[in-house]
C-alpha cells in the first residue's frame, strides 16, 4: 500500500487451499491497495484541514474580540468628543448673551461651526468604526439645528431641505457641513433685511458626482471690498479641499451650486479653522 513518503503497509491475500493467483487477482488486489492508500491519505488531509480550520477559527475569534474592543473604544471616544462639543457650544451660546454687539456675530459664527460638527457626531454614535455617514440624514438634521439656532426676527424665514440618501466619507461630510452652515447662516443674516423669505437646500447624486444647491429668494449677495467677512474664503478653500467647484449666482436672490466627487481622497492642503 503506497504512501506519499513510503509504503503505508502490506495487503496480503491467503487461501486455505492450493491456489494460483492470476493477473486478474493481482490487478484486483493492486486496485484495492490503491483505494486503501487513498483512503488513508484522505483521512490525513482531513485531519490536517480540521486542525487548520480550528486554528483559523481561533484567529477569527481573536480578531472579533479585538474589533469589538475597538468599536467600544471608538463609540466611547465619539461620545466624549460629542459631549465636549456640546459643552463648548453651550459656553459659546451663553457668551453670546453677555458679549457686546460688535463681538456677538463673531461668537455666533464659531458656535454655528461647532454646531455642524456636533451634528456629525450625533450621526456617528452607534456606528463603531464606520468611515461613512448618510449625508442626506445628516443634512436634514443640520438644517433643523441651523433654523433653531438663528435669532428670531419679527418675520419668519423658512428653511427647506430636500436630499437623497447617500453614504459619504467622514472628511467630506465634515467639510460640506461647515460650508452649508456658512452659506445658510449668511442667508439668514443678510438675505432678508426687512421681510420673510425662503432658503432651500437640495442635494442630488448622479453617478459619482454630487451636487449641493443652496438658494434663497432674498436681496442677493454683494461682496464689498472692505468687508471683513471670511466666510467666502472659507467656502472656496473647503471646496478646493474636497476637489469640488462652487458657482455663485445672484439673479433673483442668491444661489450657490456646489459640485464635488462623491468618492476619492481629499487633499490635505488646508485644514479649516473654526
Amino acid at each position: 500500500i503506497k504512501g506519499a513518503s513510503g509504503p503505508l503497509g502490506v495487503l496480503e491475500a491467503d487461501c486455505s487451499k492450493q491456489h494460483t493467483f492470476d493477473t486478474h487477482d493481482i490487478s484486483f488486489l493492486t486496485g484495492f491497495a490503491n483505494v486503501v492508500a487513498e483512503a488513508v491519505q484522505t483521512a490525513e488531509r482531513t485531519a490536517t484541514l480540521k486542525a487548520t480550520l480550528k486554528e483559523k477559527e481561533a484567529l477569527i475569534a481573536d480578531k472579533e474580540a479585538l474589533l469589538e474592543e475597538k468599536n467600544t473604544f471608538a463609540a466611547e471616544l465619539q461620545h466624549r468628543v460629542r459631549n465636549n462639543l456640546q459643552l463648548v457650544y453651550s459656553m459659546l451660546t451663553r457668551q453670546i448673551e453677555l458679549a457686546d454687539s460688535n463681538s456677538k456675530e463673531g461668537i455666533r459664527a464659531i458656535a454655528r461651526r461647532i454646531l455642524s460638527l456636533e451634528n456629525i457626531y450625533d450621526h456617528l454614535l452607534g456606528h463603531g468604526l464606520t468611515q461613512t455617514i448618510d449625508f442626506g440624514g445628516y443634512l436634514k438634521s443640520l438644517c433643523v439645528s441651523l433654523h433653531d439656532f438663528q435669532k428670531k426676527d419679527n418675520f419668519e424665514v423658512t428653511l427647506t431641505c430636500e436630499t437623497e440618501t447617500m453614504p459619504l466619507e467622514l472628511d467630506l461630510v465634515t467639510a460640506l457641513g461647515i460650508i452649508v452652515t456658512e452659506i445658510v447662516s449668511n442667508a439668514y443674516l443678510h438675505a432678508f433685511p426687512a421681510g420673510p423669505g425662503t432658503i432651500q437646500v437640495t442635494f442630488i447624486q448622479r453617478d459619482s458626482t454630487g451636487t449641493l444647491t443652496i438658494s434663497d429668494n432674498g436681496v442677493g449677495f454683494v461682496q464689498k471690498d472692505e468687508s471683513k467677512r471670511h466666510g467666502i474664503g472659507l467656502i472656496k478653500r473647503l471646496m478646493e479641499q474636497v476637489k469640488g467647484t462652487a458657482a455663485l449666482k445672484t439673479d433673483d436672490g442668491t444661489t450657490w451650486t456646489l459640485t464635488f466627487p462623491c468618492s476619492g481622497q481629499l487633499t490635505n492642503a488646508y485644514i479649516p479653522e473654526i
